[in-house]
């Protein structure tokens, strides 16, 4: 018992300390918002690729994976649908609910999460379900966003921010290097080797960062709870819905798959929606944009509570295949 409340505050302190460390920085006035928005850069393009090339370089390959996609990419989609129901069931007057029902803050919230409480080197398992959301925000929800909010889409143009995208490129050229087995190749060069230690060096830094970042975005408002909190209910209990069933029917009863990527489903369907939602509001819409605002914050700190909770009955009942 005590070596298993050991191990979970050895692996949970650090992430509400970095947090808090991003709430200090922010009441001490030690970074501007222009600061925070650069380390975002940095982590987005540097950091987060760094982790994700490493995890999908090293992860064993499986035709069953295929299925993990589907249902994710499918999942998203009935959960957009279901915005429109939500949206007319609670009497949401904002028009950009369907895109608050679907999508999760992969990259900014879901992979440091997982990695800092199942360590970097299991980051693959979240990995894995974030493949088939990363088709789905860029083929999918930014073509609805950009039609909700200009009135068109642009095909060629979002096919060309997916295959520019850091995290989608680190993603593909990883999958490419395992499938063609080059990663002992490429280890065998002093080159291609000091390159693999300076990514490692950069995938160090992502797990801290975020959590700082994390950490200096939250602001506490009471008024929150009562105009967001029914929502953040409701989008959580229908996913929960879908985590149970896919775990249940298809990654144990069907195909057996590692507890881990169990863990990675669900740390990964209680993610916020995606926070590149307010970048397309346009400034016109200041009631809208204050809403997503205030839901994407609150959702914030549901969603680590959530996790929490999570991970601490994970670690007391240890892996139940």
């Amino acid at each position: 018992m005590d070596g298993m409340v050991s191990e979970i505050v050895v692996k949970l302190s650090p992430v509400f300390l970095l947090i808090g460390t991003g709430v200090a920085v922010r009441k001490l006035k030690l970074f501007s918002p222009g600061t925070i928005d650069e380390f975002k850069k940095l982590i987005i393009n540097l950091s987060l690729p760094a982790i994700l090339f490493f995890a999908f370089l090293e992860i064993e390959l499986h035709i069953s994976y295929v299925v993990v996609f589907v249902l994710v990419f499918g999942v998203c989609c009935v959960l957009y649908a279901l915005g429109f129901v939500f949206k007319k069931a609670l009497r949401l007057q904002n028009r950009y609910v369907p895109f608050l029902t679907t999508g999760f803050e992969f990259g900014m919230m879901g992979a440091v999460l997982f990695g800092a409480a199942f360590g970097l080197e299991n980051i693959k398992f979240i990995g894995l379900i974030g493949l088939g959301h990363e088709f789905f925000i860029w083929f999918v929800y930014v073509t609805l966003l950009k039609i909700a909010t200009q009135g068109k889409s642009n095909v060629p143009e979002t096919l060309k921010n997916f295959l520019t995208s850091p995290v989608i490129i680190a993603i593909l050229l990883g999958l490419l290097c395992n499938a063609l087995g080059l990663k002992v190749f490429l280890e065998g060069f002093i080159a291609s080797k000091a390159v693999f230690q300076s990514l490692k060096y950069l995938a160090g830094l992502t797990v801290p960062l975020i959590l700082i970042v994390i950490g200096y975005n939250l602001r506490f408002e009471s008024g929150l709870f009562k105009k967001a909190f029914p929502f953040i209910l409701s989008r959580m209990a229908v996913i929960l819905v879908f985590v149970f069933l896919i775990d249940f029917f298809v990654f144990n009863m069907l195909f057996h798959f590692d507890p881990l990527l169990s863990a990675a489903l669900f740390t990964f369907f209680i993610l916020p929606p995606p926070f590149i939602l307010p970048l397309f509001i346009k400034k016109q819409e200041e009631h809208e944009l204050a809403s997503v605002n205030g839901i994407l914050l609150l959702y914030t700190m549901v969603s680590i509570i959530a996790f929490s909770v999570y991970f601490i009955a994970y670690t007391a009942g240890g892996p139940s295949r």
